[in-house]
């Protein structure tokens, strides 16, 4: 989505698409109630200053809600089981630390992700 459309998205679809992004409500509000933005770079700004509000317990939340690498097992059969490995460790990683397990995935490929999972 463009600036221009979300811009003009009414106040709870404009929450809608931000939800996507990350799941503290107070914070999507913010950045809802701060539209329109001018350009890229000031949304992105408004963003990361809202985001330095964040405690713990809404850390922990957005990371709650955030998707686990390997939930829908698809494709052929090695893709399949390299998604059932990624989910197994990110279970284990939760287990131990309390956190989803994030990472940058573009430019990795799968078996690389499992090696630093």
């Amino acid at each position: 989505m463009n600036l221009a459309t979300f811009n003009a998205l009414p106040h709870q679809a404009a929450q809608a698409a931000v939800a996507y992004c990350v799941a503290i409500l107070h914070w999507q509000q913010a950045l809802v109630a701060a539209l329109p933005f001018a350009s890229p770079a000031m949304l992105l700004a408004e963003a990361e200053r809202l985001a330095q509000r964040w405690n713990e317990a809404d850390l922990a939340q957005a990371l709650t809600a955030y998707p686990r690498i390997g939930e829908r097992a698809r494709g052929a059969e090695k893709e399949a089981a390299l998604q059932q490995a990624m989910l197994g460790g990110n279970r284990a990683y939760e287990a131990r630390f309390g956190r989803v397990f994030l990472i940058r995935a573009s430019g990795s490929s799968g078996d690389e992700m499992l090696a630093q999972l």
